[in-house]
């Protein structure tokens, strides 16, 4: 069982390749920096969108409970069972098979794949950027700050990259 757990963990962290370098210095403006920075995982976002199929289900699930406690209310076991007996099953069905196989994937897409290569991407495109600064660059005022600003942009970024706002 090892070895399926790491080749499904190994198949989401390969997904994107967080080490690829931006020839371009970062953008000045917020949107466009964000834009630049989720350009690499725009495939992962656009699964990720689609894993909201997963809270639907949920929601659907508690809906069709509730709908389920009204009719034992109005009727007998049995009568509920010769009657809806086909949908109660499909609805068993989708809460023991459906709704984990979606669950793991929201967590493969969004938790492997995108938080982690999220964070990789912009901590590397960072140091790509400071790296390539004079020793003057770093003697001005900003000398110990400039690392700082980073990586507080990049904690930001993977679990709410939408509330990230550039360093000021």
């Amino acid at each position: 069982m090892p070895g399926v757990y790491e080749r499904i963990t190994r198949f989401f962290m390969n997904a994107v390749d967080p080490y690829q370098l931006s020839d371009a210095p970062p953008e000045r403006k917020v949107w466009p920096y964000l834009k630049s920075h989720l350009w690499p995982p725009r495939r992962i976002l656009i699964v990720s969108v689609v894993t909201a199929l997963a809270a639907s289900v949920e929601v659907w699930l508690i809906q069709h409970a509730g709908t389920v406690i009204d009719m034992l209310a109005s009727s007998s076991p049995r009568q509920l069972w010769e009657t809806q007996g086909t949908g109660l099953l499909a609805a068993a069905l989708v809460a023991l098979l459906f709704q984990p196989f979606a669950q793991f994937l929201r967590h493969a897409v969004n938790d492997i794949s995108f938080e982690c290569n999220a964070a990789t991407l912009v901590r590397w495109r960072a140091y790509d950027h400071l790296i390539r600064q004079s020793v003057g660059w770093f003697q001005e005022d900003l000398t110990g700050r400039t690392s700082g600003t980073w990586i507080r942009t990049v904690f930001g970024l993977p679990s709410g990259w939408w509330r990230s706002r550039p360093p000021s």
